[in-house]
């Protein structure tokens, strides 16, 4: 069986390293969630919403009651760590994509 992996984008990791240690702590648990969770999974289980975009599968994890993590996979099927944004920031730019 392949290993999944995540690659961390400098934007994401900007945003990571920015949180108070608590948000950091759920956000990394979050990652761990979802590099051990198929994509074929049920993506509920930790709140994944996939985001209307044009072209790219985009998707959004919810770390905590107000920070998501958005991702994508690659085609190999690993984790590619977008960013980490406000709750009321994915409302601003995704309207309609996750509530």
């Amino acid at each position: 069986m392949n290993e999944r992996h995540i690659s961390l984008h400098r934007r994401a990791d900007s945003a990571l390293r920015s949180l108070r240690s608590s948000d950091q702590a759920r956000v990394n648990r979050a990652l761990e969630f979802l590099l051990h969770l198929g994509r074929t999974n049920d993506l509920r289980a930790l709140k994944v919403t996939k985001l209307k975009t044009k072209g790219q599968d985009l998707y959004s994890c919810r770390a905590t009651d107000r920070l998501r993590v958005l991702f994508t996979y690659d085609s190999a099927g690993d984790l590619s760590i977008l960013d980490i944004v406000s709750h009321d920031a994915m409302k601003r730019y995704f309207s309609g994509g996750e509530t």
